[in-house]
């Protein structure tokens, strides 16, 4: 396995509770590779729907139908204050929907950084489709961290991305290297142990390929250590995807088939998330969004 990797489901924005997913629409040979090797479920609105105007409209106003990354985004946002001036850089950033979402919101501007050509492409689309400034760079990740040397960044995205990773402490050490003195690093992860019906879901879908998870899932200990040789400390921590999260991602699935009228289902099913922390006991979670800064 190649030592780094790319984010699984590359997290995907949207104006209702926010989060996009752009799809493919080239050959059915690059949906089949981004599908299956990414672990992206790609959408088809880009194939059902022709019209340029039509989804400029959609996906500001509705996002992209991927429960899972829309459920995360609207969590990570609550943890942020950006503005124009911030830099972002996201990590395995996959398809670009967290930085190409959090510019539009913020005016600011970014990089995104993954090794994979094809999603790449849909993530430079995205960029366009916005008006954005943003840069995508065609990279493996340690390759790309070794080489900046003065850069730094206020906001750095690591979203679903070190479980996928045979040296992620080196890789989040770097990160963390690279902020700014009041730079922040998010850090999204699968929870461990593993205690839900998802996991079949994911387990089956990432078990081959080259990007296979290295490992299942991380406990906050294991990061807490992590970050701490880094000169680093954990300021805060969400849980993600709880029981009432899990039944509303598995039903979501299973209602991908529906073509265009699931595109109107998935953001009325964020909404519903809202009630996961309410109606599901705490540690009950399949994932969590850390917040780490550097030691003053």
């Amino acid at each position: 396995m190649l030592a780094t990797n790319s984010r699984h489901n590359s997290p995907c924005l949207g104006v209702v509770d926010t989060d996009w997913h752009f799809g493919a629409k080239n050959a059915n040979t690059l949906l089949i590779r981004v599908d299956i090797i990414m672990g992206i479920e790609i959408d088809e609105l880009e194939t059902v729907v022709r019209s340029p105007a039509l989804k400029s409209w959609y996906y500001r106003f509705f996002g992209l139908p991927h429960f899972g990354s829309r459920v995360r985004f609207s969590k990570i946002k609550n943890l942020l204050s950006l503005s124009s001036k911030t830099k972002i850089l996201d990590i395995g950033c996959g398809i670009g929907s967290y930085l190409n979402y959090a510019c539009h919101l913020s005016g600011c501007s970014g990089v995104g950084v993954d090794r994979l050509e094809d999603v790449i492409t849909v993530a430079r689309r995205v960029n366009n489709y916005y008006k954005l400034q943003n840069q995508f760079v065609v990279s493996d990740i340690d390759n790309y961290l070794s080489g900046l040397t003065k850069q730094r960044f206020d906001l750095i995205l690591c979203i679903e991305v070190i479980e996928h990773l045979e040296n992620p402490q080196a890789v989040l050490a770097k990160c963390i290297s690279i902020l700014t003195p009041q730079g922040k690093l998010i850090l999204s992860v699968p929870t461990a142990p593993v205690h839900q019906w998802l996991f079949k879901i994911e387990r089956d879908r990432f078990s081959y390929g080259v990007d296979r998870h290295v490992v299942d899932g991380y406990t906050e200990g294991t990061l807490t250590n992590f970050v701490k040789n880094a000169n680093a400390r954990i300021v805060k921590r969400v849980e993600t995807f709880k029981v009432f999260g899990q039944v509303l991602w598995e039903i979501s699935e299973k209602l991908r088939g529906i073509k265009v009228l699931y595109y109107f289902i998935v953001p009325v099913f964020g909404l519903l998330s809202r009630l996961d922390d309410l109606l599901s006991p705490s540690g009950t979670n399949n994932g969590m969004i850390l917040v780490v800064e550097k030691d003053a």
